[in-house]
């Protein structure tokens, strides 16, 4: 939450794909080159197991944002700095989400997911 205090209103990018979704290494190097290219500041929600490890571009992304291993996610999508949220589409991040008023970048990953996602981008 410190972190997030120090930047600017709407410019964090916040990611995260859920307790339970195994997120391959090629997805997680894939998200991390495209947050080096966009070159806004980010949280990144990575769990243990979820190949952190390997991202070839790990030092790069820590110059420019933060990853870590859990953060309270309701209050991460209530903090000003955040301007939108890169996720899997899991029911309760689709909701928390809505109620904090933060845009979902949709990444479904399996399950409901894809049928949460249809449902952000038509309604």
């Amino acid at each position: 939450m410190d972190w997030l205090d120090l930047m600017t209103k709407g410019s964090v990018i916040y990611v995260v794909f859920g307790s339970y979704t195994k997120t391959s290494s090629q997805l997680m190097e894939k998200i991390g080159q495209g947050l080096l290219k966009c070159g806004r500041p980010f949280l990144w929600v990575t769990r243990e197991g979820q190949n952190e490890e390997k991202l070839t571009c790990k030092d790069e992304l820590e110059k420019l944002g933060k990853l870590v291993s859990w953060c309270s996610q309701v209050e991460v999508l209530k903090h000003p700095s955040v301007g939108c949220f890169l996720n899997h589409c899991g029911w309760n991040s689709t909701l928390e989400s809505i109620a904090s008023g933060v845009p979902i970048i949709a990444c479904p990953i399996w399950n409901d997911q894809l049928g949460n996602a249809k449902l952000i981008q038509d309604v």
